[in-house]
C-alpha cells in the first residue's frame, strides 16, 4: 500500500509543467509547522485567513512558480452530510479545474485518506438523490 502521509501523491502523471498544489490539514498548527511557507506568508495567513464550513478552502497563487497552491481543511467526520467523504467532495467541487498534487500536511488515519480520494471521485458523478 502506498503511505499516503508520508509523501505527495499525484492523480496524473507528473509532467513538466507546474502542477497545482493541495495541502489538506485538521488543524492550522501542522500547517504554520509545515516550514512549506516563508514566515512572511505565514504571518499574512494567521491575520487574514480563516476556515469555515462554508468555504473548507483558501487559495493562495505562487507567483514564482506559476501555480495555485489551496489549504484545505478536512476534519475527519463520520456523521451523515458532515463525513469525510462528503467534505471531500465539497472541496474537490470548490477547487478550479487543473492538475492537482495532494500533499497531506496533517496526520489522518488510513480510512480517512481513502475516505477522502473516494469522495474526491465521487464529487465527479452527478447523483439525483430524489426520485421524480
Amino acid at each position: 500500500m502506498i503511505d499516503l502521509n508520508k509523501k505527495s501523491e499525484t492523480f496524473v502523471k507528473k509532467s513538466s509543467r507546474n502542477n497545482s498544489k493541495l495541502y489538506l490539514v485538521n488543524n492550522l498548527n501542522d500547517l504554520l509547522s509545515s516550514k512549506l511557507f516563508s514566515e512572511k506568508q505565514l504571518k499574512n495567513f494567521k491575520t487574514n485567513y480563516k476556515f469555515n464550513s462554508d468555504k473548507p478552502i483558501i487559495n493562495l497563487f505562487d507567483f514564482d512558480q506559476k501555480n495555485l497552491i489551496t489549504i484545505a481543511y478536512l476534519n475527519s467526520n463520520k456523521n451523515f452530510r458532515e463525513s469525510t467523504i462528503d467534505q471531500a467532495a465539497k472541496i474537490c467541487d470548490l477547487l478550479e479545474d487543473r492538475v492537482w498534487d495532494l500533499n497531506i500536511l496533517s496526520q489522518y488515519n488510513e480510512n480517512d485518506v481513502y475516505e477522502f480520494l473516494l469522495g474526491w471521485g465521487l464529487s465527479f458523478y452527478k447523483f439525483n438523490v430524489l426520485k421524480k
